[in-house]
């Protein structure tokens, strides 16, 4: 028997080992059935694809990650010491094949690229050091590796690693600032590379949305902790309104089979949308306009109301992209009430589950407190 469940209360909280648990392949069947959204989701992932490429079968460095990543799921769920000491040993195991991989330069971009990424998950669902930015470095470390892939909108798997990169990005650069600038001169030639690839290629409304925030996310950044005199990214907002024209009409579209199956992804690109009109009130706050304190109050609120309507659905793929929006309005709402509410949403429902390596209470502190 694999799992022990105790019906009284939540599955994820009530989680046992049994102790003839041993199959690593038990433990990967446990994360990837977390975390991949149903098959009549709209929200499509990057470990929906690698299921469906089954390529950890033939690079070993990429199935230890993989193991390492059930394990540590397993461990977390389940409150097992031993079980998360193993994924440890996995984790320092595959680090140490990876780094041979990537520093023999080889061929091998995809599996070096999926490597990293299933790192990152490791430190976002069992962190090494709390206070450090291994999950940020890790999907740094993919990003990079990206420059050297060619056309990735023709290679579905990469297309998923790097929306999940992109993605994941805006939440480390909240984070961890610091690290992200100390990194910037090597991710923005990579971001630059792959924006026209976004542009052309991306189906939905919110890939493309990710490629103005990432933009916007930096500015912000640069802006704030280098006081750098850097130009405000003029096209940015009407760039913006046309992609909010755009997803208006995609909804307006829509029969109501669609909505029902859609609402997953169109929520979710609401609450993006919502952190563009707070970053862009975030850059124009030296103006002190009562205008810009209204679109940031109300950007936070829609975070807010998307996140309650997503909190019921199951798709973890979802989730694990609601951290950037919630920890931008527990950094800056100027509402003492939303900042307790994202704090709360956090801390109860995301990190509790399993991501207890994202938006931690004291990586927020120290965030606050960066020059």
């Amino acid at each position: 028997m694999l799992w022990s469940n105790n019906s009284q209360t939540g599955p994820l909280s009530n989680l046992r080992v049994s102790n003839s648990a041993v199959e690593a392949v038990a433990f990967q069947a446990g994360f990837f059935a977390f975390a991949i959204p149903d098959a009549r989701a709209s929200v499509k992932s990057f470990l929906e694809e690698l299921q469906k490429t089954r390529l950890q079968e033939t690079a070993p460095t990429l199935d230890l990650a993989v193991q390492a990543v059930g394990l540590a799921f397993c461990a977390t769920v389940s409150r097992n010491k031993s079980a998360a000491q193993k994924a440890i040993e996995l984790y320092i195991k595959t680090l140490r094949g990876h780094s041979r991989a990537v520093a023999a330069n080889s061929t091998s971009i995809v599996p070096n690229v999926c490597t990293s990424v299933m790192l990152s998950f490791f430190e976002a669902i069992q962190p090494t050091i709390l206070t450090s930015d291994a999950y940020g470095m890790h999907l740094s470390g993919a990003w990079r590796m990206l420059i050297a892939a060619g056309d990735i909108s023709t290679q579905p798997l990469l297309w998923q690693a790097a929306n999940h990169c992109l993605c994941q990005q805006l939440l480390a650069m909240l984070m961890s600032p610091r690290s992200y600038l100390s990194n910037a001169s090597d991710t923005w030639p990579v971001f630059e590379y792959l924006r026209s690839q976004y542009i052309a290629a991306a189906d939905f409304v919110f890939d493309r949305l990710l490629v103005e925030l990432y933009i916007l996310t930096d500015f912000y950044i640069k802006n704030r902790y280098q006081h750098k005199s850097a130009r405000f990214p003029k096209d940015a907002p009407s760039r913006l309104d046309n992609l909010w024209k755009e997803f208006q009409e995609v909804q307006k579209s829509l029969t109501d089979e669609q909505k029902d199956s859609f609402k997953g992804v169109m929520t979710l690109t609401l609450s993006y949308f919502a952190c563009s009109w707070i970053l862009i009130a975030l850059l124009h706050t030296e103006t002190h306009t009562l205008q810009c304190e209204i679109d940031l109050r109300q950007g936070c609120e829609m975070v807010l109301n998307c996140v309650k309507l997503l909190k019921e659905r199951k798709s973890t793929c979802v989730h694990v992209r609601l951290f950037f929006p919630l920890v931008l309005v527990q950094l800056y709402s100027p509402t003492e009430d939303y900042r307790t509410r994202a704090k709360e949403y956090i801390e109860t429902w995301l990190r509790k589950a399993v991501y207890v390596g994202l938006g931690a209470p004291n990586a927020i502190q120290m965030t606050t407190t960066e020059v």
